[in-house]
């Protein structure tokens, strides 16, 4: 019996070539702005829907040619004629209603008609649509919790977020540059893409100051996109104006500087956002989320925060002169609240979960922000403990994180210009780059993981303690330093006449000898933990000292200080130090010493046989660092 051939496949729903015909009704095509006008006007649903989604695809500006739009290309012509004939878009806020009544799933193809002529005015008249689209948008405005006011305040949100067209400010490019108009746009259509003249300032700081959090949270980012916008236009008027060359009564500068009256008589004070600020970084809830696990709420809290203090920071950065008239110290968020988990974040060694989202770095790197900003921020203005040991905390010279840095910079404002380093700025350098060195007396017992973070604290304690007093009498202290270099009985017969060869800048800070001072009254404790800071102490002093020689003349400043920590470190001055920290803050000076030999005399060669402690002491940091 034969096999039977195999029948070839019938294909089922085989696609049919294209005919030639109509076009498919969505692909129907206008010419004119009346056309659209009255393409959404109809009452029919099924049409409106057609119809809708014609003028989308007909005006939609892709990514890829959005640079390449000219001002006569036929989607901007036809957006242009639809605005003209309706300049408040009535037909496709009405089309907007409807479908949110009758056919809710189509609301999209209305969003994607505004969002394309938005998109179009945008690339070349941005100020087209404003003056008669906020004030019949029917948008509402006033804050409650709806679904109404959500999506008006994304929407304004949006809209506002639209970039500034710069090149819309120019005639041209004359080969010189750019010929820029010699008139600003008018300065209530700049304004109304700043601030919507529909939200008012009592809209927002009753939103600001509602009880339901998404409002609050909402009203924050709405503000927070205007004063971007509002600083975006200002640089751009400002570089129009440079271009010009105008005198402070040019066109562009006169309107710049009525625009930022307009701007601060339409947002709230600065007491607004102080309380709310105030209400949500300084309370209890944030300052007690030591969980790992954090509750929805939480998360929200610590959201609103960050919107909060982005807010603040944006008002010093645009408006400086609304937080100099009030007078607020920013200072108390580094101390409570938020601020007060600024110590925890940089010393904890796991991650909790919401650090992993990110909204508690950038907390803290807004309040650093707002430290270097504002004019009000006094650091010692506290009777106790003031604002450095906390930035002293955050601040690792091997860490190039963005709190690291930010720290760094706001200690070097602080501290650079004060009676401490003003002789030398470059100094302060040296005191940051050895905060590290300081660690390694606390790690000694590593067993007792519980107290190395407390000694630690406490040796930025004592450090900004000493900065205090310092600053209170500098002179006592620069009077004791000069008086230790003269009296260096160890050195040559000629050494008295070395401060004739220090310069102003390779002199010590006043600080050295304010440390050293507090190093001697460590050394005759009996308490443990001070005996362990002395060593601390001792480490850092190395370390800075070291420093210091490298830029002075010579190295007899050092060792003169060597010597005074070795006679207060010896067996009949210390006799209350237990053997063990003796010996290793007598490795650190001897250590210090021998390094400063060898800076005089580089071709000194040291045998590392014949200073056993030196051996010693490299395996203890060797076993520090790998941990």
């Amino acid at each position: 019996m034969s096999r039977s051939q195999p029948q070839p496949p019938v294909l089922q729903n085989r696609p049919k070539p294209p005919t030639k015909g109509p076009k498919p009704k969505h692909f129907i095509t206008f010419q004119t702005g009346l056309d659209v006008k009255k393409a959404l006007s109809v009452s029919d649903i099924t049409q409106l829907v057609t119809n809708l989604n014609a003028v989308r695809s007909q005006l939609t500006v892709f990514r890829n040619e959005a640079s390449l739009l000219a001002s006569d290309d036929p989607k901007f012509l036809l957006a242009k004629g639809y605005l003209e004939e309706s300049p408040s878009a009535t037909e496709l806020f009405t089309a907007w209603d409807t479908l949110a009544k009758q056919s809710i799933v189509h609301l999209h193809l209305a969003l994607g008609v505004l969002a394309a002529l938005l998109t179009l005015l945008s690339i070349h008249q941005p100020y087209h649509l404003v003056g008669g689209y906020w004030t019949s948008s029917g948008l509402a405005m006033e804050p409650r919790l709806s679904s109404r006011w959500l999506i008006s305040t994304a929407w304004v949100t949006s809209v506002i977020s639209l970039p500034v067209p710069v090149h819309t400010f120019a005639t041209g490019n004359t080969g010189w540059g750019i010929d820029y108009n010699s008139d600003p746009p008018p300065l209530s259509s700049a304004l109304g893409n700043i601030i919507p003249p529909v939200w008012s300032r009592a809209m927002i700081t009753k939103g600001l100051q509602n009880v339901s959090q998404l409002v609050q949270y909402h009203t924050a980012t709405c503000l927070t996109r205007c004063l971007q916008k509002y600083n975006a236009v200002r640089q751009s008027y400002k570089t129009v104006a440079l271009a010009l060359e105008e005198e402070s009564s040019g066109n562009w500068t006169t309107t710049m500087n009525e625009l930022e009256t307009e701007v601060k008589r339409r947002i709230p004070t600065f007491e607004v956002i102080v309380g709310f600020v105030q209400q949500k970084c300084i309370s209890p809830e944030l300052s007690s989320q030591d969980s790992a696990h954090l509750s929805d709420q939480s998360l929200r809290s610590l959201m609103i925060a960050e919107s909060a203090l982005r807010l603040m920071l944006l008002y010093h950065k645009v408006l400086p002169d609304l937080p100099a008239d009030a007078r607020y110290d920013v200072g108390k968020l580094l101390l409570t609240g938020t601020g007060k988990r600024v110590l925890s974040f940089s010393t904890a060694s796991d991650i909790s979960p919401e650090d992993t989202i990110g909204f508690k770095v950038l907390c803290h790197l807004h309040i650093l922000d707002l430290l270097q900003h504002s004019e009000q921020y006094i650091w010692n203005a506290t009777l106790g403990q003031s604002s450095l040991r906390h930035l002293l905390c955050i601040y690792d010279p091997t860490d190039r994180s963005g709190a690291s840095e930010r720290c760094g910079a706001l200690l070097r404002k602080i501290l650079a210009q004060s009676a401490l380093f003003e002789h030398d700025p470059g100094e302060l350098d040296i005191w940051l780059g050895a905060l590290r060195a300081a660690n390694t007396g606390l790690h000694i017992d590593a067993d007792e993981d519980a107290k190395i973070d407390e000694n630690t604290l406490d040796f930025y304690s004592l450090l900004d303690g000493c900065i205090r007093n310092c600053l209170k009498s500098p002179l006592e202290y620069v009077e004791l330093s000069i008086s230790t270099l003269k009296s260096a009985t160890e050195m040559s017969a000629g050494i008295a006449d070395t401060v004739e060869i220090y310069d102003a800048s390779s002199i010590a800070s006043p600080l050295l000898m304010a440390l050293v001072k507090e190093f001697e009254t460590l050394t005759k404790g009996e308490n443990d933990s001070r005996l362990l800071m002395a060593l601390a102490v001792a480490t850092y002093l190395r370390q800075v000292v070291f420093g210091i020689s490298l830029k002075q003349p010579n190295n007899h400043y050092g060792l003169r200080i060597a010597t005074r920590l070795e006679y207060h470190c010896s067996s009949s001055n210390a006799g209350s130090l237990p053997q063990p920290v003796l010996v290793a803050i007598q490795k650190e000076i001897r250590l210090l010493r021998n390094l400063l030999h060898l800076v005089e005399a580089p071709s000194q060669t040291i045998e590392m046989q014949d200073h056993e402690g030196m051996v010693d002491f490299r395996v203890v940091i060797q076993r520090i660092e790998e941990r």
